[in-house]
């Protein structure tokens, strides 16, 4: 396990990486103190997908949506995916609304 801290103000994000043993696998987990008033915090993790799929997670169920680089709120988690690669990611703070901008690449 990798750990990466990064400050803003008063603000630290903690991120932890995981690489498995024979595991195309890579787990990034974070965990966010976040200290500031009047503010939104917004993480990125940039992805090599060719033409995406994007599910997002929403109250009672869930919606596709074609990527078009727009924020599209979620609730709970979002789940992006090609033929060749997926990446799911979900929230344990509760009342969280994910706002995810996805786009396709060239």
């Amino acid at each position: 396990m990798i750990k990466a801290t990064t400050t803003y103000n008063r603000s630290t994000l903690s991120q932890y990486y995981t690489l498995y043993k024979d595991s195309k696998k890579l787990d990034i987990r974070c965990k966010l103190n976040f200290n500031e008033h009047y503010k939104i915090a917004k993480l990125s993790f940039p992805i090599n997908i060719k033409n995406p799929k994007a599910i997002y997670s929403m109250p009672f169920g869930f919606i596709e949506k074609e990527p078009n680089g727009q924020e599209e709120p979620a609730h709970g988690w979002i789940d992006v995916k090609d033929e060749n690669a997926w990446v799911l990611h979900s929230s344990m703070i509760q009342n969280t609304v994910f706002l995810s901008k996805t786009m396709k690449c060239a």
